[in-house]
């Protein structure tokens, strides 16, 4: 085909290919490769010299600063063809100094696409400025201008200013020529808590220069104002400028942690001026006493700890009645002043109330008495105590009302006794002094009733040794102690009295009580014991306890006789007689008992004493039943004596109609068909079929 050869971007095409091996494989067969060829060939000649160019750059294209990422340029075709960068002051560009990519079409070995990043364009170290194109199968796509570009510098930061309240303020910010141009420039406001805000998004101005007016300008504009600017490639933020406001807003004070508090709190006063510039001048007073002054270092109290910072005075100190009243705090600088003023209640303990002696009245057992209250220490007075200790004894006794209105009595004092006493008032911080003591004195009395103790000293078989106590004597010497007692068991009511005499304080029997041996009693017997005290006004008895003798067992009852040996009327009860025995000091006998010593069994049986004979009625018994009985006593500590001798016999039956009466039985057991015994008629049949 040497017309078609003769095309010179074909023969520089084919002349590539080969180069590249492209055919290399079938290098064998001359015939073979001709055809690999050919077919290049028609490849080439089918599409390449028609391509167009669908995607390309235009205009300018910007290159970044070193060290910053590049841009990626890209020229695209519609058909596969070879694609060249061309430089109009460099001429073709190699692809190896610029990094340049070509995307091979599916379709073939020709190129649908090529790009290379902007920041490779670099000649001999030194960024470069001219006009390229994309060439393709003789066709070029259109030219564009490749420019360094430049990040955006500001030249100029904005100033501080300082401005009072509701003044205007100004900033303005400057910077160089950019290439390329700004895309925006903004306003950015740091507040004093660290707060960024945007302010603004301004037009870019041609003279390089941008203004922030504020006007009015308030404190909460103060604060730190920078400009940005940006481009395609990046940004600039100015150093900011700072904007004061002077302004004077207010003083407040508190006290922490309450303004109401007790005597001896821990207390922290603050002031704090809203000021700018700080506050010249700052006055503390306590019911209009200065106590702190910012202009004289002199004016401080000793007692009080002192905090100093611009526009805050922190002070701390124990709370203590002179701070009650009112607080007050001054500031001011050169735009104002003002003052903030809070009332401090410190609590107190009351005042010591007064006693009314005309009201105070004495009996017996108690006093009443009345007061004046004093001051409440801030608090209201919730309650009243008295106390009063004896002059003699020196017992103490106490009583609160809740009642703060006069009188009140205090009870459980000693008749005849003197005490001292005290009253005192309570609020929630405490208990108030002490008033002025006084004196009463309670009246005369019996004395009170003794104590007896819950056991006996000692007890014997024939005696008691019982101890006392008496709490108090009613005023006037015990003149004589007696002794009551009795027998508990046997319904006894006979009391026995015996007087005692009072040995002196250092004896064993006094005014506060005493020891006595009660003699001649029985043993294992039961006493109720009373003690008597008595004074010149009366006298009064204890409350009766109970104390027993020493343990011990009745006398053997002698052998019981028995009025019928042969006993026919009732052939079912017998009747024992016996002297009533001795008596061993063991105590009073209150029961006897009856056993059979041959089944051991326990009778029913009842007794009765007459002239000392006993006499024992013995029932239930059996007929024609051997019985071998003994009596046993026994006293009221439920102690039995040993046992009698036996007394022997045995029940018969009746003898009245005794044959109808038996046969009766027989009749009934033979047609019970079991044994029988009845009760009714007085018979029992021993087996079935018996007579």
């Amino acid at each position: 085909h040497p017309a078609v050869i003769a095309s010179s971007p074909l023969k520089i095409f084919v002349a590539e290919e080969l180069t590249r091996n492209r055919c290399s494989a079938m290098q064998s067969a001359r015939l073979v490769v001709l055809t690999c060829v050919y077919n290049i060939i028609r490849a080439f000649q089918g599409t390449g010299v028609d391509a167009r160019f669908v995607e390309a750059p235009q205009g300018t294209v910007y290159y970044p600063p070193a060290g910053l990422p590049g841009k990626t340029v890209r020229c695209v075709t519609d058909k596969p063809a070879r694609i060249k960068w061309v430089s109009s002051r460099y001429g073709p560009l190699n692809v190896n100094d610029y990094n340049i990519t070509q995307v091979t079409a599916r379709t073939s070995s020709m190129y649908l696409t090529s790009e290379f990043v902007t920041s490779n364009v670099v000649r001999g170290g030194v960024l470069t400025l001219f006009t390229i194109y994309c060439e393709a199968g003789g066709v070029n796509s259109s030219s564009f201008i490749f420019q360094r570009g430049d990040l955006p510098k500001v030249t100029v930061n904005p100033k501080d200013r300082a401005v009072d309240e509701n003044q205007s303020a100004h900033f303005s910010c400057s910077y160089a020529a950019t290439t390329p141009s700004l895309t925006n420039f903004t306003w950015r406001f740091t507040d004093k808590a660290d707060t960024i805000t945007i302010l603004q998004r301004t037009d870019i101005p041609g003279d390089r220069q941008s203004g922030l007016s504020i006007a009015p300008a308030v404190r909460s504009n103060a604060g730190r104002y920078a400009c940005i600017l940006e481009n395609e490639f990046g940004r600039d933020v100015s150093q900011p400028g700072t904007l004061t406001v002077s302004y004077f807003g207010g003083v407040t004070m508190t006290v922490k942690p309450s303004r109401v508090t007790k005597e001896g709190s821990q207390i922290l006063l603050e002031c704090i001026v809203d000021a700018v510039p700080p506050a010249t001048e700052i006055r503390l007073t306590r019911n209009d006493r200065h106590f702190y002054l910012l202009s004289d270092s002199h004016v401080k109290l000793d007692s009080v700890q002192y905090y100093v910072a611009p526009n805050n005075i922190t002070v701390a100190f124990t709370a203590s009645p002179d701070w009650t009243g009112k607080l007050s705090c001054f500031g001011s600088n050169r735009l104002g002043n003002n003052a903030h003023t809070v009332s401090m209640t410190v609590r107190t303990i009351p005042a010591a109330p007064v006693v009314k002696l005309q009201d105070t009245v004495s009996s017996t057992h108690s006093v009443a008495y009345s007061w004046i209250l004093g001051a409440d220490g801030h608090s209201p007075i919730e309650k009243v105590s008295i106390s009063c200790h004896s002059m003699s004894s020196g017992i103490q006794r106490n009583t609160v009302t809740d009642n703060v209105v006069p009188p009140s009595v205090l009870v459980g004092l000693t008749p005849g006794e003197s005490y001292r006493c005290n009253i005192y008032a309570y609020n929630a911080v405490g208990r108030s002094a002490a008033s002025l003591p006084f004196t009463v004195k309670t009246l005369f009395a019996a004395p009170a009733k003794p104590i007896l103790d819950a056991e006996p000293v000692s007890s014997t078989k024939t005696s008691l040794k019982i101890h006392w106590r008496t709490k108090y004597t009613g005023g006037h010497a015990i003149s004589q102690y007696t002794v009551k007692w009795k027998v508990k068991s046997m319904g006894s009511t006979q009391d026995q009295t015996e007087l005692i005499p009072i040995s002196g304080d250092g004896g064993s029997i006094n005014q506060q009580g005493g020891t006595w041996n009660l003699t001649q009693l029985h043993a294992s017997t039961e006493y109720y014991i009373e003690i008597e005290a008595k004074n010149e006004i009366g006298s009064n008895t204890s409350e009766s306890v109970v104390y027993r003798t020493k343990m011990c067992a009745p006398s053997i009852p002698s052998q019981p006789t028995t009025n019928n040996s042969d006993v026919n009327e009732p052939y079912s009860s017998v009747q024992l007689v016996l002297d009533f025995p001795p008596d061993n000091g063991c105590g009073a006998i209150t029961a006897f008992i009856v056993r059979d010593s041959v089944t051991g069994n326990l009778l029913t049986s009842s007794f009765s004493v007459t002239d000392g004979v006993v006499t024992i009625t013995v029932t239930g018994l059996e007929p024609r039943q051997d019985y071998k009985i003994q009596v046993y006593a026994r006293n009221e500590a439920q102690l039995e004596s040993e046992a009698s001798e036996a007394v022997s016999f045995k029940p018969s039956e009746s003898k009245l109609n005794e044959t109808s009466i038996d046969w009766f039985c027989c009749v009934y057991c033979i047609h019970m068909g079991s044994l029988c015994a009845m009760s009714l008629f007085c018979c029992r049949c021993k087996a079935v079929g018996s007579k």
